[in-house]
Formats: structure tokens, C-alpha cells, sequence
């Protein structure tokens, strides 16, 4: 009876010590998991912005620079700038009869020069196209093709300019009036040579711009002897310049297009001809809002080309 009693009592013991142990496993995993619910509240901006579960996408983090034990992690929200443009220093120059330029493979791929002739008007040619000997140079390969103006830059002598036309004397004059006072807006039309049998139907962007040994004033022109649509078929740039010492006269006529203006004048109607003044006025002021990359080639390209001008 008495060994019955001890292996009962033994028995029961066990169950006890058993039993403990269970709910002491049963605690401590509760206290695992009450810690581990913890920590995760305390972190959960770091874990919702990791796994996108705020609704937004999880961020690109950038890795510190392990060289700047101070730098902190970037966020990159947007795409970087890539700057395509030639550097100025590797253009190619072009160098005649003491002009130099540097062209820019944007615009053009190469670049003919010659020294003109000198024309007589009346004898040899019509009136208007009496010009002294000048050097004359003619953008190859330029990036727009259907145009009404070849891409040409002339500088011509300005005391035997003025010899030959006596005329071309106050166009002169008047340029260099208006690169001493720089009016921001000009109402009249802006001298311009060489001269053509047609009127200057509109300028716009204007922009003074002085070059290695000059200044003068950059714009965009139509020139026709009609009421014509603002179009990019006759739609140019053009820089008309002096030298620092007045010697020479510099003229560029560099064909242009925008996206906005239409391919040619064919457009035009009765409506837009009875209204015209009020269309040269909005299309004038749509032409003027637009970015200078938005034009082919861009006008900053073809403002660095006049820019580096330099006529000795």
C-alpha cells in the first residue's frame, strides 16, 4: 500500500511540473510577440513607406556616399537634365579672308566661301542689287531644306557700300543709332541689308547681340510683296551688324521654322486679308511666346554662331 502511494504522489508531481512549464513557454512567447509588436509600431513609417502599403509606390533611394560619413539618403524624384549641346571649345571654325566663326554641326554640316563681285546696278543687274565685292559665306548641308532664302552670311566693306549706293548710307546710320539706344521695341522696320524688291512684313524676337569685334541686332523677318501668311517656307533669322570700328557690315539671312506657323502661305483667305492687321498682331504675339528651342535650329544655336564673329 505504501510504494502505491509514493508512485502516485510522484506521478502527480510530474503532471504539476509539466503543467509550468507549458505556461511558462506560453508566456514567454507572449512576451516575444507583445515586443515584437512594439518595435513594429515604433517603426511603422519606415515599414508602410518600404512595402508601398501608404498608397504610394516605395522610393528610390539613392546610397549614401560612403566617403561623407554625414551624407544623408536622397530621394530622386525627377530625371536628370542631359545637356546634348556640342561644347563651344570643340566646334569647328571657320576661318576666310580674315572672318572667322565657329560652326555648330546643329546648324550645318559644312560651310562654302568666295569673295563676290562687285555689281553695278542698271548695267549688269536690276537697280537694287548694286553691292560692293564682299565675302560671302553659304551654310551647307543646313537642317531645313524647303526654304525661299538660302542660309547665307555677307560681310560687306561699308565705305565702298556706300560708294557704289549712296542710300545704303542711311541704313547704316540708322542701325547704328539703334545699337547705341537698344530700344527694346521698335515699330518701324529694322535696316536691313542687302537690298530686296520687297517690304518688311513683320519682325519679331529682337535681341541685341555683340559678337568678338561688334554688335549688332538679331530678329526674325518675312519680306514679301503681298499680304502673305506668317509661314516657315519664308520665315527667317536674321543679324544685321557693324564692326567696332565701322569698317564692316555684317548681314545673316538664316532660314527658320516653328512648329505654330503653318508650311507655306496658301492658307491665306479673304478673312484673314480684310482682318490682317489684327492677324499679323496675334500671330506676332504667338511667335514672340515661343521658347527659343522650340525653333529649327534653335535661335540660341544660331545666336552662338553670330556671337562668334570675329572680322579683322
Amino acid at each position: 500500500m505504501a510504494s502505491v502511494s509514493s508512485n502516485a504522489s510522484s506521478s502527480g508531481s510530474s503532471r504539476t511540473w509539466v503543467t509550468c512549464g507549458i505556461v511558462a513557454a506560453a508566456v514567454l512567447c507572449m512576451l516575444v510577440c507583445l515586443t515584437a509588436a512594439v518595435l513594429a509600431w515604433m517603426n511603422k513609417d519606415q515599414l508602410l513607406a518600404q512595402f508601398g502599403i501608404n498608397g504610394n509606390p516605395p522610393a528610390a533611394i539613392i546610397p549614401r556616399d560612403l566617403t561623407s560619413p554625414a551624407a544623408q539618403p536622397t530621394v530622386s524624384s525627377q530625371q536628370p537634365v542631359v545637356e546634348t549641346k556640342v561644347p563651344t571649345a570643340s566646334l569647328p571654325m571657320e576661318t576666310f579672308e580674315g572672318t572667322t566663326f565657329q560652326l555648330d554641326p546643329a546648324i550645318s554640316s559644312s560651310v562654302s566661301h568666295k569673295k563676290t563681285s562687285e555689281i553695278i546696278g542698271g548695267t549688269d543687274a536690276a537697280p537694287w542689287e548694286t553691292a560692293p565685292q564682299s565675302l560671302e559665306f553659304s551654310l551647307q548641308g543646313y537642317m531645313l531644306g524647303d526654304t525661299f532664302h538660302e542660309p547665307k552670311i555677307i560681310v560687306y566693306p561699308v565705305q565702298r557700300y556706300i560708294e557704289l549706293e549712296p542710300d545704303v548710307k542711311k541704313t547704316i546710320d540708322t542701325l547704328s543709332n539703334q545699337l547705341s539706344s537698344r530700344p527694346i521695341t521698335v515699330k518701324e522696320a529694322i535696316p536691313f541689308l542687302p537690298r530686296w524688291p520687297a517690304a518688311q512684313v513683320m519682325h519679331s524676337n529682337l535681341k541685341y547681340l555683340d559678337f568678338k569685334t561688334g554688335s549688332g541686332v538679331r530678329f526674325l523677318s518675312l519680306y514679301a510683296q503681298y499680304m502673305p501668311l506668317i509661314n516657315n517656307r519664308d520665315l527667317f533669322y536674321t543679324f544685321q551688324g557693324i564692326t567696332t570700328d565701322k569698317k564692316y557690315y555684317i548681314s545673316a539671312v538664316l532660314p527658320v521654322h516653328n512648329p505654330i506657323l503653318p508650311p507655306d502661305s496658301k492658307g491665306m483667305n479673304d478673312a484673314i486679308q480684310n482682318q490682317y492687321d489684327s492677324y499679323l498682331k496675334d500671330i506676332l504675339a504667338k511667335i514672340e511666346g515661343q521658347a527659343p528651342g522650340t525653333f529649327t535650329p534653335s535661335l540660341d544655336n544660331l545666336d552662338a554662331l553670330i556671337r562668334s564673329l570675329e572680322i579683322k
